[in-house]
């Protein structure tokens, strides 16, 4: 009868962590950020700047109270499976982290966002020691490479994005010497996933300081006029549109 319970139990938890990563991916492919943005500001992040759904685009693109509603909400987004892994599976602690690499593939893949703050705050949660070293790792790379590199600040702090996510690998070693391999593999495997979407996706508050445009990329008629606009989606529909270039209309 034990051995019957026993298998029950085992079966049941897999069911359950089956399902609970499932909700992970599902719930990081909500368009939460946009629906916000559409639905307070009435903006369509996926037709303004680089058209990502993400945090950086609703503080480019909408007001602020509007996008840090956003952030807001994303923050929740990213706490939320982390404690609810901590609750159903207290001894599992890779679950946490997977959770939140699903959550994150969600966003990238299907929401059109980054993931940075819902990882972020997610391995806060999992360990406030390891998010504070990658935070820190992070924040003197950014100090040190203005200092060095005054010219490139943008380039600086996308690499201090990516090593700060890097170097977390470190700190788990460093602040969790008890984490098993699975742990560990899967806390790295987050930082490479948010450090492979940090390079493939374009930065929108880069916008605010780009001086020159192309029509190859999606525009934002508050930035490059509405003209502009229309002929950069025109070209992106396939139209014969003559390549050019657009200074900012403000």
């Amino acid at each position: 009868m034990s051995n019957t319970n026993s298998f029950f139990a085992i079966n049941m938890q897999i069911l359950v962590s089956v399902l609970f990563l499932g909700i992970c991916f599902f719930l990081g492919a909500l368009p939460l950020t946009g629906l916000i943005v559409k639905t307070l500001a009435n903006i369509d992040l996926r037709k303004v700047g680089t058209g990502n759904v993400s945090v950086a685009a609703a503080f480019t693109h909408a007001p602020k109270p509007v996008a840090i509603t956003a952030v807001l909400a994303e923050i929740v987004r990213g706490i939320a499976p982390v404690l609810v892994a901590k609750v159903l599976f207290p001894e599992i602690f890779t679950l946490q982290l997977v959770g939140l690499i699903l959550l994150v593939a969600g966003r990238y893949f299907i929401a059109k966002g980054g993931g940075v703050t819902n990882a972020s705050w997610g391995v806060l949660v999992y360990s406030p020691m390891v998010a504070l070293g990658s935070g820190i790792t992070g924040l003197l790379i950014l100090v040190i490479g203005k200092k060095i590199f005054p010219q490139k600040n943008q380039n600086i702090r996308q690499w201090a994005a990516r090593l700060g996510c890097l170097s977390s690998f470190f700190w788990v070693l460093l602040f969790r010497q008890d984490a098993s391999f699975f742990e560990v593999f899967a806390l790295l495997g987050l930082a490479i996933l948010l450090v492979v979407i940090n390079l493939r996706q374009s930065d929108d508050m880069a916008l605010k300081k780009q001086i020159i445009f192309s029509l190859d990329n999606q525009l934002d008629t508050k930035v490059c006029g509405e003209k502009a606009a229309r002929l950069a989606q025109l070209k992106k529909a396939g139209f014969n549109v003559v390549k050019g270039f657009v200074l900012p209309a403000t």
